[in-house]
């Protein structure tokens, strides 16, 4: 009987080291699933970033062009439409 026992206490050894192997295989999957995860996130937040700077410069070039008033009439007689008093505007069509 005492072979039967120690057989017995050898497979429940055998049983909780698998278990356990188990439980910290399924724990560092997790670990890994979420770094990885983690990654994906800073590399679209480092995107982000990068497109956020350039419309920062542009909008930065814009508000120093603003204070340009040749640039205000450029801007004025194009995107407005605007003429000086006595001038007239031909509007061409676009090639497109």
């Amino acid at each position: 009987m005492p072979k039967k026992k120690k057989r017995i206490g050898h497979y429940l050894l055998c049983l909780f080291i698998i278990c356990l192997t188990i439980f910290f295989f399924w724990v560092g999957l997790q670990k890994i699933l979420v770094t990885l995860e983690i990654n994906h996130s800073i590399v679209e937040n480092q995107e982000e970033s990068k497109e956020l700077t350039k419309e920062l410069d542009e909008l930065k070039q814009e508000k120093q062009n603003l204070t340009n008033p040749e640039y205000l009439e450029y801007l004025a007689r194009s995107k407005y439409q605007l003429s000086k008093e006595g001038e007239q505007v031909f509007k061409f069509p676009n090639e497109e």
